[in-house]
């Protein structure tokens, strides 16, 4: 029988532990509740009723398109943070509106790199989201067309959900679970 040796990550034990005792006292550990509070901003232009083409943006790092997001700082209300994200994300190209429908949801979703590091401060972390969706017209369509990238988002396009290549999945669940049929 072969057992697997890791590398201990924290600096201050400094020696190799045994796979099965260290998930053996990871069992017996309360996992510590984080929530996190963050927002989604959806812009979309109507092509004809019951048809919709969503803004995305694309992501500097991996390069995936996903929806305007981003958290709220502690001193923030959602809506304050919305205004925020869609400034920063879209080089402040789509102004955001008096009216806005929003909704919220709670998820589980975490990005590998993230899930580790919970692992590791052995915390399960959920993500309170505050979603706004609103319509945008022809000349912020237009106005789009001015982005600067910046060191977060390096494009930003509006045209149907599935014509996007390389989605963020989160993106996919809640255009699937929220979004499809109520556009």
């Amino acid at each position: 029988m072969s057992s697997t040796t890791y590398m201990c990550l924290n600096k201050s034990v400094g020696s190799n532990i045994n796979k099965s005792s260290y998930n053996l006292k990871r069992r017996n550990m309360k996992k510590r509740l984080v929530t996190r509070h963050k927002v989604l901003v959806i812009p979309y232009y109507i092509v004809s009723p019951g048809c919709c083409k969503l803004v995305l943006v694309q992501d500097s790092r991996t390069k995936e398109w996903g929806f305007i997001s981003g958290g709220i700082k502690m001193y923030e209300q959602p809506l304050e943070a919305a205004k925020r994200e869609l400034n920063e994300e879209t080089s402040s190209t789509i102004s955001f509106p008096n009216k806005t429908e929003s909704f919220n949801f709670i998820s589980l979703y975490r990005p590998r790199e993230y899930k580790i590091v919970d692992y590791q401060r052995n915390e399960i972390v959920r993500s309170m989201y505050t979603v706004y969706k609103f319509e945008i017209n022809e000349s912020q369509l237009i106005n789009m067309k001015t982005f600067f990238p910046n060191k977060e988002v390096i494009n930003i396009a509006c045209d149907f959900y599935n014509n996007f290549d390389d989605t963020w999945g989160f993106c996919d669940d809640v255009f699937e679970t929220y979004l499809n049929k109520k556009l």
